[in-house]
């Protein structure tokens, strides 16, 4: 299933409780909103938003810790431990049982077996030999 499935989202409760934290931690001044660290990003490219998407710049916690204003260093970490997840779901293919049993050409233009054709060959010769050695 998608994390974006309907039946995967948190309750309507758990929401709202985890906007209330939030909102708790600002106030106390233990969090910034997304908002502020978008805006921070803006301001780096003199509110070029296009520029600014455009960016191919390596962020590292500590660059969020130098251009973000207030922000404390576990949540820098969170927040890149977050977006990098975020980004690998969206740019790693998931994973089907077809891709088991794909074949490849080898260079020569040969057929190789699928990983499927050589995890069934190594379990069958693994079994052939517990039958041999009972």
């Amino acid at each position: 299933k998608k994390i974006s499935d309907p039946a995967l989202a948190p309750s309507l409760r758990r929401q709202i409780q985890e906007m209330y934290r939030r909102r708790q931690q600002y106030k106390a001044g233990q969090r910034v909103r997304l908002n502020d660290i978008y805006d921070a990003f803006l301001a780096l490219h003199n509110g070029n938003e296009k520029d600014m998407l455009r960016c191919n710049r390596i962020i590292k916690p500590s660059f969020l810790l130098e251009n973000v204003p207030q922000i404390k260093n576990q949540q820098a970490e969170r927040t890149m431990k977050n977006a990098i997840e975020e980004y690998r779901k969206e740019t790693t293919k998931e994973f089907e049982l077809q891709d088991l049993r794909t074949r490849e050409l080898d260079e020569s233009g040969n057929e190789k077996p699928s990983t499927l054709d050589r995890l069934d060959d190594a379990t069958r010769r693994v079994r052939d030999a517990l039958l041999y050695v009972h």
